[in-house]
């Protein structure tokens, strides 16, 4: 029978929450029947306890202004489940929702069903591919090492910061949990990070070397300065952007810019056709209502 939307959204809601110690054999196995559609487009994986959403939505936005299909991945919702999945800064249509549910419905589960998270992932990276965006962006559940977004091979790590939270499944130190969220680096892959703390940001130095991922820490390798006129200036390895502004208020949400900006400067030294002039704008038009 045909499923509707409200009945794809009921069987999935049905779901086990959290899975974040099942390990990745399930997402990998979902994937790989629908022929790995991950593996169809350029990927930024963003993990960290505050500010992922706002950094994902930022780079999301600029990729677009600079002329890019993007697809946008993030989590929880606020009214709509089809929110977590955007392309363009349009949420897919319900019709995209029951199309995507069908396929990951219909292929080999595994030993055990999926969680509602791997559902949804496998479903948002069935959809990016099928709708062929050259970019998608990424933000993880929670944590990061057995996050079912953890199945991509970025082309950039981002992890914006850390601090205490879901200790039940993440560990009960900054050591411990920044740990968890450095599980998203991969192999000489560039990891951006905003982590202050020195236990965490220690880890993400020690885990970084270990994968010879080239790290660049917020105050170390790259900057941003706020001014009374409420714009800010960037400072980076190679670029000064300046006259910069995000609508998103609080002022950490200049430093959740800055990872963005940082991230596009990596895009920019790897042939990725990035101008001042779509990073102002993309910054400009980013959008993250309610958080």
């Amino acid at each position: 029978p045909k499923e509707t939307y409200k009945s794809c959204l009921q069987t999935m809601y049905a779901l086990r929450r959290f899975g974040i110690i099942l390990g990745l054999d399930t997402i990998k196995g979902i994937l790989s029947a629908l022929g790995n559609p991950q593996n169809d487009f350029n990927s930024i994986h963003v993990a960290g306890t505050n500010g992922k959403g706002s950094v994902a939505s930022a780079l999301s936005a600029i990729l677009q202004e600079s002329g890019y299909r993007v697809g946008l991945y993030t989590s929880p919702h606020l009214v709509r489940f089809n929110e977590r999945i955007c392309i363009n800064n349009h949420q897919i249509s319900n019709l995209d929702v029951v199309k995507s549910y069908q396929a990951v419905k219909h292929v080999h589960h595994g030993d055990r069903s999926p969680t509602f998270f791997e559902f949804a992932t496998a479903m948002a990276l069935y959809a990016f591919s099928r709708q062929k965006v050259e970019w998608a962006v990424i933000e993880t559940g929670m944590g990061g090492r057995y996050d079912a977004t953890n199945i991509i091979t970025p082309a950039i790590s981002i992890i914006t910061n850390v601090s205490m939270e879901h200790r039940d499944y993440l560990g009960n130190t900054l050591a411990r949990i920044a740990r968890e969220k450095a599980g998203i680096i991969k192999q000489a892959t560039p990891v951006v990070t905003a982590v202050k703390q020195k236990q965490a940001r220690s880890v993400v130095r020690e885990v970084s070397l270990k994968k010879s991922a080239p790290l660049f820490m917020l105050g170390k390798d790259f900057a941003v300065r706020q001014h009374p006129s409420g714009h800010f200036s960037y400072y980076g390895a190679e670029n000064t952007w300046r006259q910069l502004k995000t609508p998103l208020l609080g002022h950490y949400q200049v430093q959740n810019a800055a990872l963005a900006l940082a991230a596009s400067e990596l895009l920019i030294k790897n042939s990725v056709s990035i101008t001042s002039k779509s990073i102002k704008q993309g910054l400009a038009n980013t959008r993250w209502p309610g958080r």
